[in-house]
């Protein structure tokens, strides 16, 4: 039990001077100098400690990096989306950016195809990719269903790019939650009719082998195995052992248009990752807090809405 140190001074009856005294009492017990200390002191501070660092943590996860604080530039304000000399946090840069060339893949194009972009509402040009059917078919299949014109069914038309890891990768394709979402019906126990959401991708697995190294830009990715319906578009040159490890090439950009608008949204704003951010993340995972994982989905996520 915590022992309270304290002086103070004593007046003696006997020869009326004054003697300083320093002495160590434990804790008094129940009803004992009450005014000194309560039983009920150190719980009640540990509490409000704990609400103090919650209360925290909850404006952390509920208020996302403001723009004003993401895409910094004054009166030099530009859009990375029309000018390759704009920085990511909307400052002029020195020098162009730099637009690498088509990605070198020694595999066969079996299909092409076009997703055009659009952010806040405006066109900003289209990507277009070639497709290795032959080196993963199971993911050129569920790839080639989902395109936009592809017909009826789930599509990526309307779907978000959620996150833009500056020179790694690009990630597309999150569907609707009603789109990515399948109902099955079945009778339980009792004898009452229950439904059982599902993913609606859980169906579109396969056994596709990673067949190149994701260590150019501009290539075309699923997960590996299937049972996903998003998709990512590599940024950066240079080894990406993360990605290699989930990911497969399913295609690569076919042209130089496609590569310079890799290389604008390379550089779009988004919410930045902070030391403190994944603290506080890393706190709402150990108390199984939902928004933990919300708050971790924003990370990197574009700051103006980027669609197909």
């Amino acid at each position: 039990m915590t022992s309270l140190s304290f002086s103070h001074w004593v007046m003696t009856s006997e020869n009326s001077r004054e003697v300083m005294s320093s002495r160590t009492n434990s804790c008094p017990t129940r009803g004992e100098h009450s005014s000194v200390w309560d039983s009920t002191t150190a719980p009640r501070r540990s509490f409000l400690a704990l609400g103090g660092a919650l209360l925290g943590y909850t404006a952390l996860l509920t208020s996302p990096l403001s723009p004003a604080d993401a895409n910094k530039g004054g009166k030099n304000r530009c859009d990375v989306l029309n000018d390759l000399n704009c920085g990511q946090e909307g400052e002029i840069r020195e020098g162009a950016v730099e637009v690498v060339p088509v990605p070198r893949i020694d595999a066969r194009m079996t299909q092409s195809v076009r997703l055009t972009l659009k952010v806040a509402g405006r066109s900003v040009g289209s990507l277009t990719f070639g497709l290795f059917g032959d080196d993963a078919p199971g993911s050129v299949a569920t790839f080639l269903k989902l395109c936009p014109n592809s017909g009826p069914g789930p599509s990526y038309t309307g779907s978000q790019v959620f996150q833009v890891a500056r020179d790694q990768a690009m990630y597309l394709g999150r569907l609707a939650k009603g789109a990515a979402v399948k109902q099955e019906k079945y009778i339980d126990y009792s004898g009452y009719v229950r439904i059982n959401n599902v993913p609606a991708a859980a169906q579109d697995t396969n056994s596709d082998a990673p067949g190149f190294t994701l260590d150019q830009a501009g290539l075309l990715c699923m997960k590996r195995g299937g049972g996903s319906w998003e998709f990512a578009v590599t940024l950066g040159s240079g080894p990406k052992p993360d990605l290699d490890r989930d990911w497969i090439v399913i295609g690569a950009a076919k042209d130089t248009d496609t590569m310079t608008l890799l290389a604008r949204l390379n550089l779009v704003p988004v919410n930045k990752q902070t030391n403190y951010r994944d603290a506080f993340i890393a706190a709402g995972k150990l108390i199984r807090d939902k928004r933990a994982k919300a708050a971790e989905d924003d990370v990197n996520k574009p700051l103006q809405k980027v669609v197909i």
